[in-house]
This record gives structure tokens, C-alpha cells and sequence, in this order.
């Protein structure tokens, strides 16, 4: 029947089925003697059958749920933060705005730069600068000329005096006070002028002075501001007489007007573009107000950073970076909430074919069925998506403080603000995993005759069509970005070549996605191309379920996809975590060796290397004195010179090795390529060996017992090759040495007598404290001896510097946000899988209860099949999670220009989530047991009889 006809006018009022602007009412045309002449619409229909539906549909509302929370919290995080980043920036600014110019316009410039719209204050000032005159010492000041009303305004520059100057009086800054100077002394400003001969040659000085009494100091209370000048302010009644002193009775004075705008009219939060073109027209309007007075304007810069005019396109840039960057880092656990997505609606679909045969029965099509799913999970999609960004902004809580890593904001929790893009984000991904997650399914039930959807179990519940060829194609192209990865490495440091570059682009592209290839592969054939794992792991279950034990692999078989996918979900959270936990454990620790091989020592003195620009005051290098002198300051344990110095072979290193591993406690044999730390430092202290790096012996070839000759310090050595190590770490400036640069190391008692120290090219000293020492104190003695000659860190304040780097923390914050979603999510899946596995199957549980086995082993017989599933995905995920990490960093140590390798470590923490996930499997497990402990056996066999 069209649309048009009067029967079907009756059912437009039910469900809008006909509305012009609905497509399906052309794609699903309604038929004579089907479902809508006499009842709803097809839209109705849809909606009222997903509240109908509450069970089914709230497994796959779950997922979506997650997904759209997942997706949108950082984004809502992000949304949440702009006003406070914004109040932040505007925070550190003293004035809005600025103008310059000269004092025989400024009251006309000030009375129309007031008029304009949205400036909300404008104070005048006039400038000169000035030398005080305190006790013979000489402050260059600022002399700042104002009106009483700027009392008012001070607090805005970050300033706090009691009250504003009067005439012949000024309120000057508080250093001042310290100099001994009191409110009702007198300080004398003076300007010199340079007298000249008629040769052009300075013969003296005309000095002039103004005195004024201290009325007040200020004081700076926001340092943020800016205001850092030391100023003193007079009122602007003394002009005259500060011309006067200064000989300027004829010349106008410099003026500057301090603007302050409206910013809540001008700047919105929410509204970046809009407020940088408001901020944009505001200042054409102020600058067209000013320009007759020859007065310019800019907006004010600001200590943290941007002007208020650049303040928007800042923050715009960075939160559409953050919001990519956020996106990308959320993909796993995105994945996975699309995962039990699929896997509710797997749930919801395929018990409901009595319901679609009926209809295709009565007459709907199979346009029409596909059309009911469709508009069910278009309705879904928008509930999950709403309830979704309700998560999401609970959720987002937990990723403020990555949000706003690079600026010291305080976000409250309950301060929440969602933007019209966030909400569109969150709407568009809960429609497109809806459909995406339900298409395949619609297909399949819509296309089955009603003779098939009648039966007892559809054939799309017994058997997947899975072709193991795909799992085969994808483990090849995982090996083969294995190989590309093992054969770039093998290739680091060759010279450049086409060979080298095609083969450098496959890497780039194949590694990467490599190990999810390979555990997507792996997971898909065990849990579809073969019931073998299900039956090894059931096994293991055998001694728990006794004779029900062949059931648990027959039962899972039945409904494969959804347990694979429940054991893919289980087998990616796993490896995420793991792979997270993995690689973050090795980033701190090659963190570590980074930073311990630029600080070796717990403190460190350190000549900067000379090069032809020069370098600092040269130190002796060793000093008999200095030694000494170290070695009394309380706390320090050991001193460790190091000389620098050139060689026509290579750069030689010469550094005290009786005192070394003293100084450098943490040096092992694997830092020095399997070489003994302490033989060799023995070795080198007889004073005729010398150690070499891999890049010296690798050019010379030398071998060990061979004896070079080397010039050096004006001197010749004699020395033999001891042992060949990668670096020796701490004894070349910041660390190891240079790509490419041959080091040698020797001990200082090789150094001749005759040796010119003069020609080092730099040295440090490595100092060793002792257990309670205060590294601090040390550190500022050392400074004090050689007066700021060395540079001198510590290692306290070299970690304590790297645990605070803001980007490294939020990103480390974020991640482990992340992987504790991955684990509830885990734990979200498998408690679906039981709970689904109990509510579908209560006639068969009440079955096998009225036969004999005891509501307790049918709760633990639903219990053991998501156990299979859970361990058959923890082995899977452990083992793709380390293979994962693996590559990861291995790339990482492709692409590492340094020649410090970013270790493989496996933490002892990655079981506090494990067994976290565990114990939830376990809660569900018990949950799902009792719901089937608790059925009523009676009830289900009469219903299922009637």
C-alpha cells in the first residue's frame, strides 16, 4: 500500500512511518494485509519492540554504553579544562592590552581609548627612567607617573601598597627596604649627561637629581604577572619637577596607557574562533580610536606565554592535538567496548527469530526485517550514545590531569561541560557501532527462510563460516613484518642506499601492525577454525565438574562467535596490559640508564668542553687543593677526576679508576659489554693499559696486548690495549661519547709529569656521598669552591626533574587509566557471557537439575565455560602482549639515535591487574552460578511445557 492512501494516513499518527523526510518509507513499503494496516508502523514497531526487549537489548546497550564512554571521555576531559587553561593563561597577564606614545596627546588618547566598546578601564602613565642614589650604590629605576584612580588597579598588576603616591612623595618597591631605606626617608633620583669636547671625547658629566620621600613600598604578590621592574611610582603632579631634574622642562615625556578589557564579552571558552575575531576587531577599534594622538596598541604579552589575542588559536591548536593524540591512545580500549558491542548484539539478535519469522510470516519483507533491526539499532545508538556521554564525563575525571600536563591548573571534579563537537562524536560512534555491530547479524536472520528461523537453533548458532586460510594469510604478513624488523636492525648504522630505504619503509609499515596481526590470527583459529583449545583447556577444569566435563567444549561450540569474541575481548584487554605495563617498565628503566649515564655520580662538577668559541674559566685538572678540599666537605665518600684531552687517534679519557666504582656504584658488566667492571679497573690502574670503545677498535683493529703509541697532553704515552668495551658510561660530558667518535680510556697515573693540563679539552669531577649526606649541601659547597667555574648537578635533582616532566607523566597517567578500563571491560565481558549463558539456556539447565545433577553443578557448569574462555584468552593476551612489547621497543631501539638500548622488562606489578581480572572473572562466575542455583526448576518446566 503507498503511502499516500487514507488507510495508511491512520498510521502516520503511530509511527511517522510516511513523513516525507523518512527514507525507509520508500525502501519498506507497507503491504496490504502485513503488520502496519492494522497495527504500527514499522518505526513504532522498532521502537517499541527495543523496550519490549529490555534483556536483549541491554547487553548490546552495554557495549555501546562503553564504547562511547571510552571514546568521549578524554574529549570531555579536554572540553572540562578550556576554561580553567583559558583563566590560567589571562591569569598571567597584568593588563589586557598596552598603548605607547607621548604626554602632549595622552589625555585626549586616554578620553577616547575609554569610549571604545568593551574597554573596561584605562589608566595613564608617564615614563622615565632614572639612576636612585642609595648610599653611593646605583639602582637603575623606573619612574612611573600616575594618577591617583591607579590605586585601584595595582592589585591587577600583581602588586599590593597601602596607598598610592601624592605630590613631592612615591611608594617604590620593597627592594628598596632592604637597602635600609623607611617610609619618610628621602631618595634622590639623578640623570647623568655626558659632557662633550669639541673633538667628540667625554670631558664629564652634568648631573641633575629630583628628591622625593618614601610615602610606601610595594610589594609583588603575583609574580606570575610579570611585573618584575623595579619601579618607583609618583603622582603625576610632579611632572614638572622631575622635568625639571631630568633638563627635560622643554621635551614631552614617554606615555603609556594600561588597558584593561571585558573579557567576559569578548572571550568565550567555548567559542575559540569567535573570540579570536572579537579580540582581532577589538583591536582595530582601539587602534583607530588612538591613532590621531599618534598613540599604538598591542595586546600585552604575558610571562606564560601567548597574548590575550593569541591565547584562543593556542588553545585551539593544542586541544585539536590532544583530542588526535587522546583518540589514537584510546583505540584498544575503544576496540574492545566496540567488541562486546557486537557480542550484546549477538545476544539481543539471535534470540529474537521466532519474533522475525512471525513477521516475515504476516508479510514484511526482508527489506522490511533488515529495516526493523536497522531502526532498533539507530534508536539504541542514540540511548547508548546519551547515556554513553553521561559515563563519559564521570569517566573523564580520571584524565584532567592529562589534560592539562603543561599548565598548572586545578580542575574541580563537578566541573563538566560537554561541546557541540563531543556530543556529535559520541552520537556518530554509537550509530556507527550499532550498525556496523548488527549489520552482519541482520543479514543473516533476514535472510533465512521461515522454515529455518523456526527451528530450535539457527544454523548461524552451530557453525561460523571461518576460512583458516585468513588466519594463515595473516600470520604470514605478521612473519614477514618479524623478518623486515629483524633485518632493519641488523642494518642500523649502515650507510644510506635504496636498499636500505625500501627496505626501512616495509618496516615502517609491516612491524607495527605485525603483533596484532599475529595474536588476531592465533586467537581467531583456536576459538573458530578448531574446538581443540576449548577441549585442552575444559580439561583442565575436570577434577570441578566431573561428568559434566564433556559438556563445557559441546556447550561453548554451540555458540561460537559469541565465545570467541568473548575470548578475543579477553585476549586483547590482556595484551594490552601487559604490553603497557611492559613498555612502560622499560621506558623507565632506559629513563634510568639515560639519566645515570649524564649524572654518574651523585654529584657532578663539570668543565664545559672548549671548542673555537671558547669555553668557561679553566680549572685545574687534577688540583692537589681541590682534591683535598672535596674530600672535606661533610658527606662526600670518594672524588673521581676526569681529564679530557686529544690525541691524533682518537679523544682520551683520563679519569682516576682506583676511585671509579666508588664514585659510579651502579656500573655492571652489562653496561660495559660483559667486561668486568672491577678487573678492568684494576687493570687500568697499573698506569701502562688503556681501554678503547667498540668505534676505536673497529677502525684501528687493535687487539688485546697491543701496544700504540699516542700524543697527547705535549706528551708521548706508551700504552697497551686492555680490553674493548662499548663505553665506559659517565666519563665523556653528557654521556657515552658521539656517534662516530673513537674514545680511549686511561688512568691519570699515565699522564707524564711534563703533561700541558692547559690543553684539556674539559674535565669533570665524579663525587660519591655517603649514605646520609645531603646532596643539596654538597652540591652548594662544590659550588662555592670553585666559585660558578663548574657546572655542578646532582643526581637527586636529575630524577627528580625527569619524574616531573609534564608530557612523560600524562602520558604514563593516561595509559594506566587505560588499562584499568581494559581490565573492568574484561571483567564486562565474561560476566555477559555467563549471565547470557544462563538466562538463554534455562530449559536445558532445568533439564539437567530435574534429571539429578544439582542446581550446584549447573552453576558450575555455566561458570567452567566462562572460565575456558577467560584462561584460553589470559594465555593468549600474555603471550600477544609480550610479543607486542617486544616490537615496540624494538623499533624504539632502531630509531634511538643514542647508543643507550631500551631494555625489555617484565615488572612484577603486571600481576596486580591480572589478578584484578581474575578476580573479576571469578565475581562473575559465582554471579552466574547463583542466578542458576536460584531458578525456580518448576516454573521453567511448566512454562516451557505450556
Amino acid at each position: 500500500m503507498p503511502c499516500g492512501s487514507s488507510e495508511n494516513r491512520r498510521v502516520v499518527l503511530a509511527g511517522f512511518w510516511c513523513l516525507p523526510w523518512n527514507p525507509f518509507s520508500a525502501l519498506f513499503p507497507v503491504r496490504s494485509g502485513g503488520l502496519s494496516t492494522k497495527g504500527p508502523s514499522i518505526a513504532a514497531y522498532a521502537v517499541r519492540s527495543v523496550a519490549r526487549n529490555r534483556r536483549g537489548t541491554a547487553s548490546a546497550l552495554l557495549g555501546l554504553v562503553l564504547a562511547v564512554a571510552v571514546i568521549s571521555a578524554p574529549w570531555i576531559a579536554l572540553d572540562s579544562t578550556l576554561r580553567g587553561l583559558v583563566a590560567w593563561y589571562v591569569d598571567g597577564l597584568p593588563t589586557d592590552a598596552f598603548a605607547y606614545g607621548d604626554e602632549s596627546t595622552l589625555a585626549n588618547a586616554t578620553r577616547d581609548l575609554a569610549a571604545v566598546q568593551n574597554v573596561e578601564r584605562v589608566e595613564p602613565a608617564e615614563i622615565l627612567f632614572a639612576s636612585a642614589n642609595v648610599s653611593g650604590n646605583v639602582v637603575g629605576t623606573s619612574l612611573l607617573l600616575v594618577r591617583p584612580t591607579f590605586g585601584d588597579a595595582v592589585p591587577r598588576l600583581g602588586l599590593a601598597w597601602t596607598a598610592p603616591p601624592s605630590s613631592g612623595r612615591a611608594v617604590v618597591s620593597d627592594y628598596f627596604e632592604t637597602l635600609g631605606l623607611g617610609i619618610g626617608d628621602t631618595l634622590s633620583f639623578e640623570w647623568q649627561t655626558p659632557v662633550f669636547a669639541p673633538n667628540s671625547t667625554v670631558i664629564g658629566y652634568d648631573v641633575r637629581w629630583a628628591n622625593f620621600t618614601i610615602s610606601g613600598f610595594y610589594q609583588v604578590v603575583r609574580p606570575e604577572r610579570g611585573f618584575t621592574t623595579i619601579t618607583a611610582f609618583l603622582s603625576m603632579d610632579d611632572v614638572p619637577a622631575v622635568k625639571a631634574g631630568a633638563n627635560l622642562t622643554g621635551y614631552p615625556l614617554a606615555a603609556d596607557l594600561f588597558v584593561w578589557l571585558d573579557r567576559e564579552a569578548l572571550f568565550n571558552p567555548y567559542d575559540l574562533s569567535g573570540s579570536g575575531a572579537r579580540l582581532n576587531r577589538q583591536a582595530f577599534l582601539m587602534q583607530n580610536a588612538l591613532r590621531p594622538y599618534n598613540f599604538f596598541i598591542q595586546y600585552t604579552p604575558s610571562i606564560r606565554g601567548p597574548s590575550l589575542d593569541r591565547i584562543p588559536q593556542l588553545i585551539d591548536d593544542r586541544t585539536i592535538f590532544l583530542r588526535f593524540a587522546f583518540t589514537i591512545f584510546t583505540l584498544p580500549t575503544f576496540t574492545l567496548a566496540g567488541l562486546l558491542a557486537r557480542v550484546g548484539f549477538e545476544i539481543g539478535i539471535t534470540g529474537r527469530r521466532r519474533e522475525l519469522a512471525v513477521l516475515m510470516a504476516r508479510g514484511l519483507s526482508v527489506r522490511g526485517v533488515r529495516g526493523v533491526l536497522f531502526i532498533e539499532a539507530s534508536v539504541l545508538a542514540g540511548i547508548g550514545g546519551l547515556v554513553g556521554l553521561g559515563v563519559g564525563g564521570l569517566l573523564s575525571r580520571l584524565f584532567l590531569s592529562s589534560a592539562t600536563f603543561e599548565a598548572a591548573v586545578q580542575i574541580p571534579l563537578g566541573d563538566v561541560a560537554i561541546s557541540p563537537v563531543t556530543v556529535a562524536l559520541a552520537l556518530l560512534v554509537a550509530w556507527a557501532l550499532a550498525v556496523g555491530g548488527s549489520w552482519r547479524l541482520s543479514r543473516i536472520m533476514a535472510s533465512q527462510d521461515i522454515v529455518s528461523a523456526f527451528k530450535a537453533h539457527h544454523a548461524a548458532e552451530v557453525s561460523i563460516p571461518h576460512r583458516a586460510s585468513r588466519d594463515f594469510l595473516m600470520a604470514a604478513v605478521a612473519s614477514a613484518g618479524f623478518l623486515l624488523l629483524f633485518a632493519s636492525g641488523s642494518t642500523k648504522g649502515s650507510p644510506a642506499s635504496i636498499v636500505t630505504f625500501l627496505l626501512d619503509v616495509s618496516t615502517s609499515v609491516l612491524a607495527p601492525i605485525a603483533p596484532f596481526l599475529l595474536t588476531a590470527a592465533i586467537a581467531r583459529y583456536l576459538t573458530r577454525g578448531t574446538t581443540r583449545a576449548y577441549r585442552a583447556v575444559s580439561r583442565l577444569l575436570r577434577p570441578a565438574l566431573g561428568e559434566l566435563h564433556p559438556l563445557v567444549d559441546k556447550n561453548l561450540a554451540r555458540v561460537p562467535r559469541r565465545s570467541s569474541n568473548i575470548a578475543i575481548v579477553v585476549t586483547f584487554a590482556v595484551g594490552f596490559v601487559v604490553a603497557i605495563f611492559v613498555i612502560t617498565a622499560s621506558y623507565l628503566e632506559y629513563r634510568n640508564r639515560v639519566l645515570l649515564t649524564n649524572t654518574p655520580a651523585d654529584v657532578v662538577a663539570e668543565q664545559s668542553l672548549c671548542y673555537d668559541f671558547g669555553c668557561s674559566p679553566r680549572v685545574d685538572f687534577p688540583n692537589a687543593t681541590a682534591l683535598t678540599r672535596l674530600h672535606s666537605i661533610p658527606g662526600v665518600a670518594s672524588v673521581t677526576p676526569v681529564l679530557i684531552a686529544e690525541s691524533e687517534r682518537a679523544i682520551i679519557v683520563f679519569f682516576e679508576a682506583s676511585t671509579f666504582l666508588q664514585s659510579v656504584r651502579w656500573l655492571t658488566a652489562g653496561d660495559l659489554g660483559g667486561v668486568d667492571p672491577a678487573a678492568l679497573m684494576a687493570r687500568l690502574d697499573r698506569g701502562d693499559g688503556f681501554a678503547a670503545n667498540t668505534i676505536f677498535t673497529n677502525t684501528f683493529g687493535v687487539q688485546p696486548g697491543d701496544v700504540l703509541q699516542f700524543d697527547a697532553l705535549g706528551g708521548n704515552l706508551s700504552l697497551r690495549f686492555v680490553a674493548g668495551v662499548p663505553a665506559i658510561p659517565g666519563l665523556y660530558t653528557y654521556g657515552p661519547g658521539p656517534a662516530g667518535e673513537a674514545l680511549v680510556y686511561v688512568d691519570l697515573s699515565a699522564v707524564p709529569p711534563s703533561a700541558d693540563i692547559s690543553s684539556i679539552r674539559g674535565g669533570r669531577y665524579l663525587i660519591g656521598l655517603a649514605a646520609s649526606a645531603d646532596s643539596a649541601f654538597v652540591a652548594r659547597e662544590v659550588g662555592d669552591l670553585f666559585q660558578g667555574r663548574l657546572f655542578v648537578r646532582t643526581l637527586d635533582d636529575a630524577r627528580n626533574t625527569a619524574a616531573q616532566d609534564p608530557a612523560a607523566v600524562a602520558v604514563l597517567s593516561f595509559l594506566e587509566t587505560q588499562t584499568q578500563i581494559a581490565v573492568a571491560m574484561l571483567v564486562v565481558g565474561v560476566t555477559l557471557f555467563v549471565f547470557s549463558a544462563s538466562a538463554e539456556r534455562r530449559n536445558e539447565l532445568a533439564t539437567l537439575v530435574a534429571r539429578g545433577i544439582g542446581t550446584r553443578a549447573a552453576g558450575t557448569l555455566v561458570a567452567a565455560e566462562g572460565w575456558v574462555v577467560t584462561i584460553l584468552g589470559l594465555l593468549l593476551g600474555v603471550m600477544g602482549g609480550l610479543v607486542t612489547a617486544e616490537t615496540a621497543l624494538a623499533i624504539a631501539n632502531i630509531v634511538n639515535p643514542t647508543s643507550t638500548v631500551v631494555p625489555f622488562v617484565i615488572p612484577l606489578s603486571v600481576l596486580v591487574p591480572m589478578g584484578g581480572a581474575v578476580l573479576g572473572v571469578a565475581a562473575a562466575g559465582l554471579l552466574g552460578a547463583a542466578s542458576v542455583r536460584g531458578m525456580d526448576v518448576v516454573r521453567v518446566l511448566k512454562l516451557r511445557g505450556g
